[in-house]
């Protein structure tokens, strides 16, 4: 199968490779959740893309549709290695991956599931122009708030 790879002013956005998962930071080298990623991709042929830094050929985390069976929706994600990732960039990679998700895959709403605690993740959705849903489902298990992104995203 052939996976896309998108392009942005600043980034490569493509399917995830193990060495897009650093073991030095903490988290994110669960593999769990790396062994998961590559199965959505190869179930689904999308999932969260890989975001490749132009300049430094380094992964700065991963960006994009994830929509696993039993979710109630279909989620827009974001986990960015450090949170010292300019917001620009981030803006960036998930306006590029919602675009994605538009045209490919018919997406014309979606959401992203937030830990109550995630400052940074709850600014940038609002920034990006989402709106959290009081009323919305959440996945099975996960105490979290729903933002929903509708239409196109601030850029």
């Amino acid at each position: 199968m052939r996976y896309p790879v998108l392009e942005t002013r600043n980034l490569f956005l493509r399917k995830p490779m193990t060495q897009d998962f650093p073991a030095q930071i903490p988290g994110t080298c669960n593999w769990y959740g790396v062994t998961e990623t590559f199965a959505h991709w190869d179930c689904h042929g999308f999932g969260p893309f890989a975001l490749i830094c132009k300049d430094t050929d380094l992964c700065l985390g991963l960006v994009g549709p994830w929509h696993p069976e039993d979710w109630p929706e279909a989620e827009l994600v974001w986990h960015l290695w450090d949170a010292r990732t300019k917001s620009e960039i981030a803006r960036e990679a998930i306006t590029e991956a919602y675009g994605f998700a538009r045209r490919t895959l018919g997406w014309d709403a979606c959401v992203s599931y937030l830990g109550f605690a995630n400052r940074t993740g709850i600014a940038l959705a609002e920034k990006l122009g989402a709106t959290r849903d009081r009323f919305a489902d959440t996945p099975l298990g996960r105490d979290c708030l729903v933002y929903r992104h509708r239409g196109t995203l601030a850029a």
